[in-house]
């Protein structure tokens, strides 16, 4: 190598050792770190984005069939008590026509209010018998009655006691006096045949406006399995003539199904259902005829039911208000109902302990 060459470069090297600034030589630790931490937010948006783990599907909720258990609830008897909250208000007024020279004019010539309170409260027994295929023979039978009773009428007062353990002896109040006979037979056993789905298929001897009745005491299942959430709806229609027919439209929900249950009563577990019904004439709104405008409206019912696996009703909330209005040339009739229902299993006896 030339010499002029080598002592070329020995020149360069000792003047930047003389010239250069001190810190220029080595960085210190502290900003090295510094400069790093700095830039670690570009890195990281230079990265490649992780790949997306895909959602797991979700899981199908299990469903549940909804039946009558009665090879489980053969020979049992089950014992509730009930207690029944009813308010009635009606507001009649009459009218006339006042002929003059003119043409007719209707006036107000008569106005009256008639309201009553009752609560009764009563002890029933229900006894299930398995009958032939998948229905059962279910007899239910009322064993004490006490009913209290307020009513208002042309702003007289008035109030009655009864206990079917122990009945007045004396004279009973005309406007109750209808009344005593209906409550002393419903304490008369009575038997239906019911299929697992709920449907009162026939009475054995029981008049056709008390078969209603027991028609409306049973939940009406689905006829396929329901998971959690899901719902079904069940209409019931009543014959009313002259009127047509009534149609109960019902909705029903499987709220909650629960694997255990802390009622020590219940058999594998709990269903909740929760449900509405509307009260409606099946043709129209209303039923109107030459003479006659009658009008059924009322908010919707409202229902609350939970069973054990087998079906067995464990407690029932029901809450309905319905009001009639019934207008006629010479009238209006205007009528509202509030009913709350409340029943609760306090026993279930085994064949041997009726």
């Amino acid at each position: 190598m030339p010499k002029h060459l080598g002592q070329s470069r020995r020149f360069r090297r000792l003047a930047r050792m003389i010239f250069a600034p001190r810190f220029a030589l080595r960085e210190p630790r502290e900003a090295r770190l510094r400069s790093r931490l700095l830039l670690l937010p570009f890195l990281l948006a230079l990265a490649p984005a992780p790949l997306a783990l895909a959602d797991d599907p979700p899981q199908e909720k299990k469903k549940v069939d909804l039946v009558y258990r009665w090879d489980l609830l053969d020979g049992k008897t089950a014992v509730y008590d009930v207690s029944i909250v009813t308010s009635y208000q009606r507001d009649y007024t009459i009218t006339t026509e006042v002929v003059g020279e003119g043409d007719p004019e209707k006036e107000k010539a008569n106005e009256d209010r008639f309201s009553y309170w009752t609560k009764q409260k009563s002890r029933l027994r229900v006894s299930f018998a398995r009958a032939d295929g998948q229905r059962c023979r279910v007899t239910s039978a009322t064993e004490r009655v006490e009913l209290t009773w307020k009513q208002n009428f042309a702003g007289e007062q008035a109030s009655f006691t009864y206990d079917s353990a122990n009945p007045p002896k004396g004279d009973v109040p005309k406007l109750v006096r209808d009344a005593i006979p209906v409550i002393e037979a419903k304490l008369q056993p009575r038997t239906v045949v019911v299929s697992r789905r709920g449907l009162v298929e026939s009475g054995e001897g029981i008049p056709s406006a008390a078969l209603q009745d027991l028609k409306n005491a049973f939940l009406l299942f689905p006829d396929t399995p329901r998971a959690e959430g899901e719902g079904w709806t069940r209409n019931l229609r009543t014959a009313r003539p002259p009127y047509g027919a009534i149609v109960t439209k019902r909705v029903y929900k499987l709220t909650r199904v629960d694997e255990s249950s802390k009622n020590s009563l219940a058999v594998g577990g709990e269903w909740r259902i929760d449900g509405t019904s509307l009260v409606e004439f099946e043709a129209a709104a209303s039923f109107q005829s030459r003479d006659l405008d009658l009008r059924i409206d009322g908010d919707p019912g409202s229902q609350r039911v939970v069973l054990d696996s087998r079906g067995l009703q464990l407690e029932e909330e029901i809450n309905e208000t319905i009001e009639v209005t019934e207008r006629k040339p010479e009238s209006v009739k205007r009528q509202k109902t509030e009913t709350s229902t409340r029943s609760t299993l306090v026993e279930l006896r085994d064949p041997e302990k009726k």
